[in-house]
Parts: C-alpha cells; structure tokens; sequence
C-alpha cells in the first residue's frame, strides 16, 4: 500500500508504532480462534491517520474476512462515508495483488472469489433491510 496524500504521497506506507500496536489489538484472537473484541472505538485527532486507518480495516474485512463478508462506510453524510472507501478504490488501483482480487465499481469493491462486498451506507441506511454487516467504518461518529 501507498500513501495517497501529503508530503509522502506515492511512497510506501509504514505503520507507526502506535498504528501497528492498534491493529494488533484489534485483531488479536481468543483461543477458540474468534476475535477477542466484536466491537472497536478508535478515537483519534485530526490529521492521525484516521482515513488510512479506516481503509486497512475495510480492506481487510474485505479480503480477509469471512466469506460473503459485508463491509460497510458509514457517516453523518454520504460524502463522508465516501471518504474511507474512495481511499480503498485508489490503493487497490494502486497495487497489482490488490486489484487482482477485488473488481472496484463506482459504488461497490467485491471480491468474486469470497461474495465479499465493500459499500457506503446512504443516510436513509436505516431503510435498508437484509444487511448483516461484518465490518462497518463509522467515520464522523459524534455528528
């Protein structure tokens, strides 16, 4: 993956300290093999990554997920939640193995291989019947 933004726009993306050990925590695993949290809150400042950060979980969820996963953006508007998932669009087109796994539409990233699909979530979301979700990215969580 590549940062897409900023002063190191295009280079290769390295993870902090910090931004490893999240991750770590996020997806460590019980005995039985499940993950030990269901539900994550990260709060951060602005201009720590969050978008980023938004992406690999997305991402993730998306390909490394279980199969038929559901991953969902989601926000106070739908030009925010775009933000989490436009960022997705770009790495995939930005990397060979990513883009041979997932075929990226206007409104959806799938990965045909799993029926996992990556999608924004409009503001009449709740309107919406036969979701099960298995990651959700709520950015802009406070509005």
């Amino acid at each position: 993956m590549h940062v897409s933004k900023g002063v190191r726009a295009g280079q290769a993306l390295i993870l902090t300290e910090w931004q490893v050990a999240l991750l770590d925590a996020l997806y460590e695993r019980r005995p039985d093999g499940l993950l030990r949290f269901r539900r994550s809150l990260i709060g951060l400042g602005r201009k720590n990554g969050k978008s980023l950060i938004g992406t690999l979980i997305a991402l993730y969820g998306l390909i490394e997920g279980e199969p038929g996963a559901e991953v969902y953006s989601a926000a106070g508007d739908r030009q925010q939640a775009r933000v989490v998932f436009n960022e997705a669009k770009w790495q995939i087109g930005q990397s060979a193995a990513l883009a041979g796994v997932c075929k990226v539409y206007r409104d959806v990233i799938e990965v045909p291989s799993t029926g996992a699909i990556y999608r924004v979530l409009s503001s009449d979301a709740k309107l919406q019947m036969g979701l099960n979700p298995s990651t959700v990215i709520f950015d802009e969580l406070h509005v």
